[in-house]
């Protein structure tokens, strides 16, 4: 089965790939699912990097970020339910 170069865009590795699984005996759509599935996995693998891992926040950090609440939030009274009949 067919790789995907470096620098092979999907379009340029599908022309290439697909003719080359029917030659080996593959229907057409079978092929075309092929082709994609390889490019998919192994063709962006190597053209984009791996996701950078969040580094945990330092307590004084999380401090600086989290609003200040001087204050508990208080419990919805009476006055503010509003109860609404279908």
């Amino acid at each position: 089965m067919p790789k995907p170069k470096i620098e092979e865009t999907e379009k340029d590795f599908l022309k290439r790939c697909i003719p080359e699984l029917i030659k080996e005996g593959r229907q057409k759509n079978q092929s075309i699912a092929i082709c994609y599935s390889i490019y998919r996995k192994e063709g962006t693998e190597e053209k984009s990097p791996k996701p950078k891992r969040k580094k945990p926040l330092s307590p004084t950090r999380k401090k600086q970020l989290s609003p200040a609440r001087k204050k508990p939030l208080s419990p919805i009274s009476k006055k503010n339910v509003f109860l609404a009949y279908y």
